[in-house]
């Protein structure tokens, strides 16, 4: 598994495998929430990037975890060379979030016992400070 799998994903979901530059596989995110047995705890992802890990929570809650997730990430500017940026996206944190509503959609179309909540997701934005 590499970052090729991870193109793959972002493919599935995006239907663009470049629209971020090296994201994490999925895959290795759930082994590191499956190693730290985080069942019924809230995960905290403080550079999201491309929402990767909330991806993950979905995944797993869809198999039966039970974990949410927050994700944090800052309005950095996509350069305007970048193919996220020409298909539309011009911070990172758009590109996550994103990623977290098209993962969502994925997600609730999965047969799976679970409480709706595991899969929705709410995306706030800092205002600026004074």
């Amino acid at each position: 598994m590499n970052y090729q799998n991870a193109g793959k994903e972002i493919m599935e979901l995006f239907g663009h495998s470049d629209v971020f530059d090296y994201p994490k596989p999925i895959y290795l995110i759930k082994k590191i929430l499956n190693l730290i047995e985080c069942d019924g705890e809230i995960v905290l992802d403080f550079f999201a990037g491309s929402a990767t890990t909330g991806q993950a929570v979905y995944e797993l809650n869809s198999e039966g975890a039970n974990i949410r997730c927050i994700c944090v990430q800052l309005d950095y500017s996509i350069q305007n060379t970048k193919k996220a940026y020409k298909l539309g996206f011009k911070t990172i944190s758009e590109v996550a979030s994103k990623r977290l509503e098209l993962a969502s959609k994925k997600y609730q179309k999965i047969d799976f016992e679970g409480q709706d909540y595991l899969l929705g997701y709410k995306y706030y934005k800092i205002s600026p400070s004074n």
